[in-house]
């Protein structure tokens, strides 16, 4: 069940039936590498942090690239084929 608060907060009426709730979210980041790939890009996003082992590299960052890849999509009309993390000091390259 929702809490009076919840329900004031995401636009559910007293019945808990929901209304649609627009929020405008501006988030700030920077690309570091866009290469033209044909028809489609590849990118590059350095990190100068320690690359974590395994599985763990995507799940660390997978949001931010995805963000990236949505943005870049949108605003050129054409899709992203390729991603990479690329870990600086420990000279590693992870595709995404």
């Amino acid at each position: 069940m929702i809490a009076e608060r919840d329900r004031k907060a995401f636009g559910a009426g007293a019945s808990g039936a929901t209304r649609a709730v627009h929020v405008r979210l501006v988030l700030r980041g920077r690309i570091d590498v866009l290469i033209p790939t044909g028809d489609a890009w590849t990118l590059l996003d350095y990190k100068s942090d320690r690359a974590p082992p395994g599985e763990t590299v995507a799940a660390a960052y997978a949001a931010q690239i995805n963000l990236y890849r949505e943005a870049i999509e949108r605003i050129t009309s054409r899709r992203v084929d390729a991603a990479y993390l690329v870990y600086l000091s420990a000279r590693r390259l992870v595709r995404l």
